[in-house]
This record gives C-alpha cells, sequence and structure tokens, in this order.
C-alpha cells in the first residue's frame, strides 16, 4: 500500500469564537486522581474566549507549576490545555507517574501525599498547533474502540499537549442523511458503505462496498453517538477538533437522481474488483458538489455544535485524478476550497521523507503547515528507532529560515503500535518473516513493500533480552510491574522473529541443496519446519500472557460492539479480514499483519505447517509457487469465519514460568 506525502485541511473564512473552561482539566484530575483532587488549584491566565478559524495563533501555550502556602500544587497556563501540559510535567518529573497507551493510566501509583516544589516548574510549546491521528488510524487502531478507550486516549492526548486532534468516528451518520436528502434509497447507499474496519478507505474513495455483509444502521448510529462524546471531551479538554466534510464519494445510483451529474470513476485501487473500488467521484465543478457540501456540513454542525472550522479533505489519497491537465486539477481546487489561504498542510512523513524542503514545494508557498512522523503502516510491530530523525530534524526545520510558516509539530501513525524505523530509505516498518505468506523466496532481506531487513545485530537485542530477564533475579517485584510485563513480551517478541529468519533460511537451502538423497532432503525439511512450527507455538504461549498482544482483545472488541450474534458475527469477520487477507480475496494480503498470541498460534502456524508439508511432498525443482498460494488462500478463507479464537486464549501459562524454560 502507498502512502500521502500530505494531506490538506480546510478552514472557512468565518471567525468563531469559544470560551475555555477549566471544568475539562478540573474533571480529568477527577478520572485519574481522585485522591488527590483537593491537592491542585488551577489558573487560566489567559483569554477566555479565542478564535478558532486561523491557522497561525499569536501565541504558543505556556504553563508554571508551583508550590501553594498552604501545601497545594498550583497548575497557572494561558490555555486549557497548557494547564494539562503543566500537570503532566509535575506528574511525570516529580511525582513519576504517567499514563500509557498500552497499560493504561498508572498517575493514581504515586505517594498518598504528593511532594511539593522547591522551585516552580515553567515550561511553553515552542509551536502553536499539536496535531494527532492520522485517518487510517481510525480503522487500524480504533475501529472497534469504546468510550472508555477513548476517555482514555483523550486525556493521554490532553496531559501531551495535544490540540488539534483528528476527529473522524461514525461521519457516516451525516453521509447517509445528505444521501437520502438527495433522493438515494439505503439499498442504494449499502452499496457504497464499507465494514465496520475499513471505514477508512471508503471515506478517501478507495473502496465501496463491504464483503462480508452489509453495514447496519444500528454501527452508523451507535458510532456517531460516540463522535459526539468524542469531540465534546476534545473540546471540554481544550482541543480544537478537525472534523470531516465531503470529499465527492458517492454511491454509483448518484446518476438515478442527478442523471445530469458531472461525475468520473475513481481508479482501480490494490487489485480490488470493480466492485468493490472505481469509485464514484461527483466532480467539484458539479453544482451538487457545493450542495452537498453544505448540507454535510450543516448537519453535522447541527449535531455536534459550533466547535470548529478545521475540516479535512482528501480526494486523492492513491487515487489518481480523472485527467492530468492543469485547468482540470485547477478546476477541481478551486471548486473545492474557494479560499487558498484557508489551508494547513500536513507533511506527513516529515522523518523520513519530508516535502517542505523540496524545491518545488518551497515551504508550501508560505501556507501554514505541520511536521509530522508517520512512524508506523498498517498497525505493524517491528522494534526499531530513528532517534535522530525524530528528535532533530523538526527543531532543525523550526529553526530553519527556509520552513517559513511551520505552526505545529504532528504524530500521523497508521497504527499505535511501534516505533519508527531505522534505515530512513525505508518506506514502511519492518515486518516479521512469520507473517508473511510462506514462500521460498523474496522473503528475506525486503526493503519497500512488506520489508523484513533487520537493521541491527540482532545479537544486540538478544544481549538486552538476556540482561532484562537477569533484572528480575535481584528485583523480583519487576514481574508484577505491567510496563516491564509489556516490554518483556514485546522484546522476546523480535527476538523470537530475528530467531525465526535463521531457521527458516536453513530451511530454504535445505530445501534447495542439490546434494543428498530424496530421503535425506525431507527428512532435514520436515525437521526444521517443525522447528519453526514449535518457535512460533512458543512464542504464542508468551503472547498470550498480555492483552495487548493477544488477537482475543481486538476480536471481543469488535463482538462487544453488539449484541445481535449475527452482526457479532459479521464484525469479527471484519476485524479477522483487516489484519490477514484484508480484502475478499487477499488483495492486501498481510498489510496489517500483527504479532499477536492466538494469530501466531491460530493463523500463522497453520500456514507455515501448510508449507512445510508442500515442501516435503515436491521436490525443489517441481516447485510451483501458485498451487501452494491456492492451498495457502483456501486455509486463510476458512479462517475468515472462524470463532476458535475465543477457546484459546486462556488457557496460558504466566510469563515468568515460560521464559524460564526458555532463557
Amino acid at each position: 500500500m502507498q502512502f500521502s506525502v500530505c494531506l490538506v485541511w480546510l478552514m472557512t473564512a468565518v471567525v468563531a469564537v469559544r470560551t475555555q473552561s477549566i471544568q475539562g482539566i478540573l474533571d480529568l484530575v477527577k478520572r485519574r486522581l481522585p485522591d488527590h483532587v483537593d491537592r491542585f488549584e488551577f489558573c487560566h491566565t489567559g483569554n477566555e474566549t479565542f478564535p478558532i478559524s486561523t491557522a497561525i495563533r499569536a501565541i504558543n501555550d505556556e504553563y508554571t507549576v508551583s508550590s501553594t502556602p498552604d501545601g497545594k500544587i498550583l497548575v497557572e497556563g494561558n490555555s486549557v490545555i497548557a494547564l494539562a501540559s503543566g500537570l503532566h510535567r509535575y506528574l511525570t518529573d516529580t511525582v513519576h507517574v504517567d499514563i500509557f497507551w498500552f497499560i493504561g493510566s498508572r498517575l493514581d501509583t504515586g505517594p498518598s501525599h504528593l511532594p511539593a516544589l522547591d522551585q516552580p516548574i515553567c515550561g511553553s510549546s515552542i509551536v502553536p498547533w499539536r496535531y494527532h491521528f492520522n485517518t487510517v488510524t481510525f480503522s487500524y487502531t480504533s475501529a472497534f474502540w469504546t468510550w472508555e478507550d477513548w476517555e482514555l486516549e483523550l486525556d493521554w492526548l490532553a496531559l501531551r499537549g495535544v490540540n488539534l486532534p483528528l476527529a473522524w468516528v461514525g461521519q457516516e451518520k451525516i453521509l447517509v442523511e445528505a444521501f437520502r436528502e438527495l433522493g438515494l434509497n439505503d439499498a442504494e447507499i449499502n452499496t457504497y458503505l464499507s465494514g465496520p474496519a475499513f471505514q477508512a478507505w471508503n471515506r478517501f474513495g478507495n473502496i465501496q462496498g463491504s464483503w462480508g455483509g452489509d453495514l447496519p444502521m444500528e454501527w452508523i448510529d451507535n458510532q456517531f453517538e460516540l463522535q459526539k462524546n468524542i469531540t465534546k471531551r476534545m473540546v471540554d479538554l481544550g482541543m480544537t477538533p478537525v472534523l470531516p466534510c465531503f470529499t465527492g464519494f458517492v454511491p454509483m445510483a448518484i446518476t438515478r437522481v442527478l442523471p445530469n451529474a458531472t461525475v468520473v470513476n475513481g481508479s482501480a485501487w490494490n487489485g480490488f474488483s470493480t466492485q468493490y473500488t472505481n469509485v464514484t467521484f461527483l466532480e467539484p465543478v458539479d453544482p451538487a458538489f457545493e450542495k452537498l457540501q453544505i448540507s454535510f456540513i450543516s448537519k453535522q454542525a447541527e449535531a455536534l455544535g459550533n466547535i470548529t472550522h478545521f475540516y479535512t479533505l482528501d480526494q486523492y489519497n492513491e487515487n489518481d485524478p480523472f485527467s492530468n491537465s492543469t485547468d482540470y486539477l485547477r478546476g477541481v481546487s478551486n471548486n473545492t476550497m474557494k479560499n487558498n489561504s484557508d489551508m494547513l498542510v500536513l507533511d506527513l512523513y516529515s522523518e523520513s521523507q519530508p516535502q517542505w524542503s523540496n524545491a518545488r514545494v518551497k515551504s508550501y508557498y508560505g501556507k501554514p503547515w505541520i511536521w509530522c512522523q508517520l512512524h508506523d503502516y498498517g498497525g505493524n510491530m517491528g522494534l526499531y528507532g530513528q532517534i535522530l530523525n525524530v528528535t532533530i530534524d523538526p527543531i532543525e526545520a523550526l529553526a530553519n529560515a527556509s520552513s517559513g510558516s511551520l505552526v505545529g509539530f504532528g504524530l500521523t501513525m497508521e497504527g499505535q503500535e511501534v516505533y519508527n524505523n531505522t534505515n530512513t530509505t525505508t518506506q514502511a516498518v519492518t515486518k516479521s518473516v512469520f507473517e508473511l505468506s510462506p514462500n521460498i523466496t523474496a522473503i528475506l532481506g525486503r526493503t519497500g513493500h512488506h520489508p523484513t531487513t533487520v537493521a541491527y545485530d540482532p545479537s544486540t537485542l538478544t544481549d538486552a533480552w538476556h540482561l532484562m530477564y537477569s533484572a528480575t533475579t535481584s528485583n523480583p517485584s519487576l514481574w508484577d510491574n505491567p510496563a516491564f510485563q509489556y516490554d518483556m513480551v514485546d522484546v522476546t517478541r523480535q527476538v523470537f522473529s530475528n530467531n525465526f529468519n535463521v531457521v527458516y533460511s536453513s530451511l530454504i537451502s535445505a530445501y534447495k541443496s542439490p546434494s543428498g538423497s530424496t530421503t535425506f532432503t525431507n527428512s532435514t525439511t520436515a525437521t526444521l519446519s517443525q522447528n519453526l512450527t514449535t518457535l512460533l507455538n512458543t512464542l504464542d504461549s508468551v503472547l498470550l500472557t498480555n492483552p495487548s498482544f493477544s488477537l482475543s482483545t481486538w476480536i471481543n472488541a469488535a463482538r462487544s460492539q453488539t449484541d445481535n450474534t449475527t452482526l457479532q458475527s459479521f464484525y469479527e469477520y471484519n476485524a479477522r479480514n483487516q489484519i490477514t487477507l484484508w480484502g475478499p480475496n487477499g488483495e492486501i494480503n498481510d498489510y496489517a499483519s500483527k504479532s499477536w498470541g492466538g494469530l501466531v498460534g491460530g493463523y500463522y502456524v497453520p500456514r507455515w505447517e501448510i508449507f512445510g508439508q508442500y515442501l516435503t511432498e515436491v521436490p525443489f525443482r517441481n516447485y510451483n509457487a501458485t498451487a501452494l498460494s491456492h492451498r495457502l488462500l483456501d486455509f486463510e478463507k476458512g479462517w475468515q469465519n472462524g470463532t476458535s479464537v475465543q477457546t484459546k486464549v486462556g488457557v496460558q501459562r504466566d510469563l515468568k514460568s515460560i521464559l524460564g524454560d526458555i532463557i
């Protein structure tokens, strides 16, 4: 799958004003520090109202944290987000507690009496805007999130100073209402909307329709109710939500109600059949485009309130324009956005492929833009880090005179699962070889698409793994520390992934070896194949010790979205399909693969068993990749409709005992 280099947002020219209240930060303290509510005081030192439609705000956020004579912690700031940032600074630097994505909030694990400050703590942001989310994060990570999950996420964002988050949940509700108002019926609309795990790509016109079943109104209604909660909490915490708007993608039946509409079929995407791609695009030059845009934004504002003037718009995410003529492209742009000055640009992949410094872009010709880090593709889980790029480069960009109108920093990861790539030339995060469809060629040492190159000495990580385990001898309480448990599972996962490469390489060498008898070759191949699956089964046991590395967490989240058993099966199918075949017939096979307990043992192990069996049956000279892929696809399609993971999880040992047998 390709990626977009930059994303354009719209802002209307109308200036709106919003009042900031400190109630949101008070409520955060009640949620996360219930025993210390009376120990904090907050003082908003800035203007209580501010314009929300200008990209370049006049001031950065500033805060001061100090102790009062009566023993309280006083947090002063010129915005609600500044107050949250000051609170976070005190909690992390002085109390040594924090809130995390995967182990939840640890803010309440500090001492019963919070320490006083000898000297005030002062801080400020260096850019006005701190953006968060990629459009596809809403499918790869948060597709099945509950309000409880979102509460944790939004508190995490606020405490880290994020003030411009993308709010992309539930927009199908507005689309359905706008399409119905235009005259389309529900059957026609259903042919357009995609399933719960694939809505991101439907929203920017890569795919249409839903394989495995239609998107139910129950889902659409529930997601929009969730969006109401999300955006209200964002505003309460001092954030400015970035909302969706109408992009131009419509059901194929649009020509029934608008027979003279100017429509084109979008480009085919990633090998999907026409049923699921070539999405109909209503040209912005058509009067109906403006009508639908007004309808969409008006209905959304009526439901959510006048909370923002930032809107996200992406018409060419991995889509080719109908024409590459200058006049055509100018017409699309001018009719999509009337005022060229009302634009904020995300330089989406700044840490590896910055566009702002490109001579043809020229720092976006003075338009405000945000330096973004895209540290994950498809929610993949490779372990690595590109420290210099993500720490030095944004600061240098800010100091560079040619960067001009840089107004923010952002995170635009496709999923919240990993850190950045070590190799700046690699266009995606590394995958574990065992997550890829088994083959005898083109798996090891890949770069580019589905990269598998390990850009460090694997023995270094193995040494660190042993040191981590040894640390528990002198400090046994580490086994009860959720952060250590998570890291130990994660490092073990990567060590096993690296070791898999070694055994796999030996297997392929033995299979291709021209020397030795057929019996010897088959015996060696069978033994090495067994070694591969044994390694994976052991890894599966390790992963199952932690919910963050468990398939059941993903599946149960999908099923819990409804009490309807038929819909539960449909949602589970969506969840399974996204992380495996990614399409009805494996169109983007293994793109969103995961090293999860239950998935490793229940999906990857059987695939490698099929592979090993094939190698023992068919000599190298007769190897047929197509025949093997057919065997694998039969299994993969069958797995999509399974529910065996429900009983798989729970039959497990604790991490300490498993590693004790390994190390």
